[in-house]
């Protein structure tokens, strides 16, 4: 949950300062406003699937030593999962939207699962298996800031992120709810 942070050369800038060793992982926290006016059209949520004791956004949560890809999912459930492939329980997001497919549209456990993830619609998986099964698509016009104690570049995402929203049993016909959620100061605005 920590991290260390190195000095580094900042090639836009050409200013040294500092920067996350991307070989440790970083625990980073959901803004507060963003899970709220998503809990307000998604939730309460029942589950997070992927927090601790101090960052957990439902009263039920799973932490990283629970193993959430193990367990099953129920209820109305948030996830921000790890990103990248360095955790001990995935080998990256990949295996988390995964388990959202599984638990909402095979096995049945939750009724909508809310996900924060890095938007990389280049990817072959985005369009074998996100494509396919994802009910909404809300695309967050700016970057996030992710809260948190160990953060670094003032906990601004170095990447553009969206949410998916997969629902129970239904499998998308072709047809994919688009959104866009965007801040206004601090506070998020998702579509209704």
């Amino acid at each position: 949950m920590s991290e260390e942070q190195v000095d580094g050369w900042d090639k836009r800038s050409g200013q040294k300062r500092k920067i996350q060793d991307k070989s440790i992982e970083v625990d980073f926290w959901t803004p507060q406003s963003l899970v709220d006016s998503l809990a307000a059209v998604y939730g309460p949520f029942d589950l997070d699937a992927a927090a601790s004791s101090i960052n957990t956004k439902a009263t039920k949560y799973f932490t990283k030593d629970d193993n959430a890809l193990t367990k099953s999912w129920q209820g109305r459930v948030w996830c921000n999962p790890p990103y990248g492939r360095t955790t001990n329980t995935s080998q990256g997001t990949s295996a988390w939207i995964s388990k959202a497919i599984e638990e909402t549209k095979t096995s049945l456990h939750a009724d909508v699962v809310v996900m924060l993830v890095p938007c990389y619609t280049d990817l072959a998986f985005f369009h074998t298996h996100v494509l396919p099964n994802v009910d909404e698509i809300i695309f967050i016009r700016s970057r996030v800031k992710f809260e948190g104690p160990n953060i670094c570049d003032n906990g601004t995402s170095r990447n553009p992120s969206a949410i998916y929203i997969f629902r129970k049993g239904t499998r998308n016909s072709g047809s994919i709810k688009i959104g866009q959620c965007y801040r206004t100061g601090e506070q998020f605005v998702a579509p209704v």
